[in-house]
């Protein structure tokens, strides 16, 4: 690797740029970004699943959020509306989030909420 044109160091001529982060496309970005996510989710008090590496579970008091990952897309279920901003608030300031619509398909299932809280799970489109 060699210094970019415009941007030489005479004083340092040897020296290149240290990447902090991968590039898309490279092999390794998804392992990176992954990596990254889970060590700042870590440090905000989240848990890695012992059964599922995209699954993260955080418990304050008596209340669960669960954080799912699934390549770019997070999602995040909690108990309570106020513990849910507690949690946005620190993802929003490292992360990008676009917007937050509630869950009505992922990954070939269909989420169907109603009033009452209960939610009916099904994949129609295979039968």
């Amino acid at each position: 690797m060699y210094q970019p044109l415009r941007f030489k160091d005479p004083t340092h001529y040897g020296h290149v740029c240290l990447m902090h982060i991968s590039f898309y496309g490279l092999k390794q970005a998804p392992r990176s970004w992954y990596t990254w996510f889970s060590e700042y989710v870590s440090s905000i008090g989240f848990i890695r699943s012992k059964y599922d590496n995209s699954l993260f579970i955080y418990q304050k008091d008596n209340h669960m959020t669960y954080l799912l990952l699934y390549a770019g897309d997070i999602i995040l279920t909690t108990f309570t509306y106020n513990l849910r901003q507690s949690i946005i608030s620190p993802l929003n300031s490292k992360f990008v989030i676009n917007e937050f619509k509630q869950l009505s398909y992922f990954l070939g299932i269909a989420i169907t909420r109603y009033g009452s809280g209960l939610f009916l799970l099904s994949q129609k489109i295979y039968r």
